[in-house]
Parts: C-alpha cells; structure tokens; sequence
C-alpha cells in the first residue's frame, strides 16, 4: 500500500513540473509599438524587427509611509 501511495505521489509530482505556465507574451508579431502588449508602470514594450520586446522593466517602489515612531 506504501509503494503504491509513493509511486502515485511521484508521478503526480513529475507530471506537474511539464504543467507550469509559459510566458504566452514572449514572442508576439508586431509591426508597430501599438501591436505589441499594453505598457505598465512596470514594462513597456516596444516593436524592434518586427517582434515586441521588453523595452524598460521599472523596479517596484512602494510609497513610503508617512508615519513616523
């Protein structure tokens, strides 16, 4: 009963490494910036040989906290 809860354990675990999400807006046809994904504060795409690219990827800052001890 052990190797059998074991063995179904580990192909559980095995065939969920194959189903992790992929990166579905990594290689998207552009011919103007317009085409590409919509910018955010944190990327912005541009359209470079006819493919969208990461143009700028901003670091996350949360405000500062105006509390003070």
């Amino acid at each position: 009963m052990f190797n059998t809860l074991t063995f179904a354990f580990v192909i559980i675990l095995l065939v969920t490494l194959f189903l992790v999400p992929k990166n579905v807006d990594a290689f998207v046809k552009c011919e103007t910036t317009d085409d590409c994904p919509k910018s955010d504060y944190i990327r912005q795409y541009e359209c470079v040989n006819n493919w969208c690219r990461l143009a700028r990827l901003h670091e996350f800052q949360p405000k500062k906290s105006t509390l003070t001890s």
